[in-house]
């Protein structure tokens, strides 16, 4: 009910925002628009990794808005009639559907003119896939691991609940648990019952039954280049081979750099590879290279970790010989602290680049110095 009443909420709100774009539009006219000249393509991205594969595949003929703030939450945007107004006057809108809801209304709502959901040119992988190499807890008390679910689930509905209790009731008619859950698209139920907080939307996050963290994995953000490339062509055919060329370009370094990761990672060179990070934000990446990513508090960064659960992390950074704690973000090392305090394991920021944080720095360099952090955080020789 509340899930549908903040839909609503957002409906209404966003039929007030269209409406306020049109008199921005004629405000615009006026403001240093770096997205104004009329020789370019105009692109609008909804986060940071997309807006660099624009910008690196159109070159100077596209002139990209990137709808996402630097340091600002991915997942959480909220658009001004001005920035409805620039999505409505660009030639293109690419976005990942339910990575923001706010976007996502909009590109219901306002008057865009072509718009390209990247999500299904990368293989979004269900969060069933990405759990079974997230949250591998053997030696753990089952008792602690129940009191840990009681203590995240408050509020959520009794269907959850029972889905919980290690699906003892949920045999009849689920010979394939996750193809059902595809099948009904059941986003809560599709999560596997590890990760409420987002799919229950109790923070404003709803992501669906996919993960939508594709892009931690440079293999994967590699797959959309081509693709980007081919809608930029569409718009702009004289250009069409320079766009082409330069995707084949950035595919090929970003596809270096995983497999660069990879060597790195041989079971030879690291005496563990398993980490813990805040959230679940690198499956894809765990999966891609063998990995065992630890989430604190699952796959939502606001709830903090009960008694419980800092229970496991300590058992689990014995275990692996784990030595760092990741945090994704400046905002979530209160939670980060607290378990490395209760471990004696460090806190590093593995940045997820969804957004830009720092403006020296691109996606690759970001990715550069996770590979590395992790590399180090693993022991890899």
């Amino acid at each position: 009910m509340r899930i549908v009443c903040m839909k609503e909420k957002l409906s209404l709100k966003f039929a007030a925002l269209v409406g306020a774009a049109a008199l921005a539009l004629a405000g615009c006219s006026g403001s240093n628009d770096s997205s104004k000249d009329s020789s370019k393509l105009n692109v609008s991205t909804s986060f940071y990794p997309i807006t660099y594969l624009v910008e690196k595949i159109g070159g100077d003929a596209v002139a990209v808005n990137d709808l996402t703030p630097p340091g600002s939450d991915a997942h959480g945007a909220e658009l001004s009639p001005a920035e409805i107004a620039k999505m409505e006057k660009s030639d293109l809108v690419i976005y990942l559907a339910t990575m923001a809801p706010s976007i996502d209304e909009a590109i219901k709502t306002a008057k865009i003119k072509k718009s390209l959901e990247i999500g299904q040119s990368v293989s979004l992988l269900p969060r069933t896939e990405i759990a079974a190499v997230s949250e591998e807890l053997p030696n753990v008390d089952p008792k602690a691991k129940a009191d840990d679910h009681k203590d995240e689930a408050k509020g959520h509905d009794d269907h959850d609940a029972e889905h919980k209790d290690d699906h003892k009731d949920d045999t009849k008619g689920h010979d394939e648990h996750d193809d059902d859950h595809k099948a009904e698209g059941h986003d809560h139920e599709a999560e596997g019952h590890d990760h409420e907080g987002e799919g229950h939307d109790e923070h404003g996050h709803n992501h669906g039954v996919n993960d939508p963290h594709f892009w931690t994995d440079p293999n994967r953000l590699a797959k959309a280049a081509p693709v980007i490339a081919d809608e930029l062509a569409k718009l702009d055919s004289k250009n069409a081979e320079k766009f082409k060329e330069n995707a084949k370009k950035i595919a090929d370094d970003l596809t270096k750099l995983a497999s660069d990761f990879k060597a790195t990672l041989s079971k030879e060179q690291c005496t563990t590879h398993s980490f813990v990070v805040t959230h679940l934000a690198y499956g894809y990446l765990a999966k891609e290279n063998n990995l065992k990513q630890i989430g604190i508090a699952s796959f939502d960064p606001d709830l903090e970790p009960s008694p419980a659960r800092i229970a496991q992390i300590k058992e689990i950074v014995s275990r692996d010989h784990v030595n760092t704690i990741f945090t994704t973000s400046d905002q979530e090392m209160k939670v980060a602290n607290s378990v490395a305090n209760e471990t004696g394991a460090k806190v590093q920021v593995l940045d997820p680049a969804a957004t830009k944080r720092d403006k020296s720095k691109d996606y690759m360099d970001v990715m550069k110095e996770n590979f590395k952090m992790l590399a180090d955080s693993m022991n890899c020789k």
